[in-house]
């Protein structure tokens, strides 16, 4: 009998190769939206033949989409040669995988997971406790990681903003903060894998650092203060200034936002000796901050030590004259905004 009606059950095409077996591109989404994809192999079947049966592989589609752009990079630059039919191959991209090479490679791995991001999370989709159905960790890690191993200074809150933007459903500001710190919140593990310790890394997150090569140079100088001889005296002394300022009433908060370190009204040397050795230090570190030597500048801040023991051991901070305790929190709010200006070293607990 002639055939009139055909039906076309499965329409991919199968003539791509993927570790010398034949393969064929999925692609998966949710409603409209693209979201992901892998490539089914099967060493046993052919070109013509259903892949889906037993035996069938499945291989990440996006790593062989690097690779790709990868080579074509290369060309472009004149660094390489694209033979033609030849076969690419790249190992999954997973959570301890190399990071894309070129700088092609780089700008994709991070828009193309930013752009996965945003869209998952903007058709209100999250992961939760052990489900993760679209590896939403392992893409917000991936953005994380090549940014700060690639060296790529992108402000990294403005890109969410911009990904988010171009989504085709509609977004807010809220859901732009609340993937940033999914991303943020990637960096915990990532970077007490690497030995460094909770409370350095809570003490940079507050700050809320935008581009994630600059929290990974505070990250460093923290850590390196931490294990000072300085570094819990001065983290102790943050963490008491902290507490003084938590305790001022709305007005009392308010004054102390308008005041100016008035040295006139010192009565101790103490006073004195603090004042001076905070505005020689002020004026050593403002060049260091503005070109991200963090580490110098807290290593600067560190000679504070003696005369801010001192400065506690003889002056009391909250003196029943008003005028006094204005005046001697506005010194002690300064000194603890030099820190604040790389870390809030408030955080910092002893490993003794």
């Amino acid at each position: 009998a002639e055939a009139t009606q055909v039906i076309i059950q499965e329409g991919v095409p199968t003539y791509e190769r993927v570790h010398d077996a034949v393969a064929e591109p999925v692609v998966t989404m949710i409603d409209r939206y693209v979201v992901g994809g892998y490539y089914r192999v099967h060493a046993e079947r052919g070109v013509d033949e259903n892949l889906n049966a037993p035996g069938a592989r499945y291989v990440p589609l996006l790593p062989y989409v690097y690779a790709a752009l990868d080579q074509v990079s290369a060309q472009l630059d004149g660094k390489g040669k694209l033979p033609v039919d030849t076969l690419i191959e790249a190992k999954p991209r997973g959570a301890g995988a190399e990071i894309a090479k070129s700088a092609l490679g780089k700008l994709l791995a991070v828009t193309e997971r930013l752009d996965t991001l945003a869209g998952i999370f903007a058709v209100g989709v999250r992961p939760t406790g052990n489900k993760d159905a679209f590896a939403l960790r392992r893409a917000a890690l991936g953005v994380a990681r090549t940014l700060i191993e690639g060296e790529i200074p992108l402000d990294l809150a403005d890109a969410i903003h911009q990904a988010c933007a171009l989504q085709p459903v509609a977004t807010t500001p809220a859901l732009s903060d609340e993937l940033y710190q999914f991303i943020i919140e990637r960096l915990r593990a990532y970077y007490a894998e690497r030995g460094v310790s909770a409370d350095v890394i809570e003490a940079v997150e507050k700050n809320k650092v935008s581009k994630l090569t600059d929290f990974a140079q505070r990250l460093h100088a923290c850590q390196r203060f931490k294990a000072s001889a300085e570094s819990q005296s001065l983290a102790a002394a943050n963490k008491r200034i902290r507490n003084l300022l938590k305790k001022l009433d709305p007005a009392q908060a308010l004054a102390l936002s308008h005041a100016q370190i008035d040295p006139a009204l010192f009565e101790l040397t103490e006073e004195h000796a603090l004042h001076q050795a905070l505005s020689a230090a002020m004026q050593d570190t403002a060049p260091m901050l503005a070109s991200g030597c963090y580490e110098a500048v807290l290593a600067r801040l560190s000679s504070l030590r003696e005369v801010v023991d001192r400065y506690f051991d003889k002056v009391m901070v909250m003196s029943e004259n008003p005028t006094l305790r204005l005046n001697r929190l506005s010194t002690l709010q300064t000194l603890s905004a030099q820190f604040l200006a790389i870390a809030d070293i408030s955080l910092l607990v002893s490993d003794a």
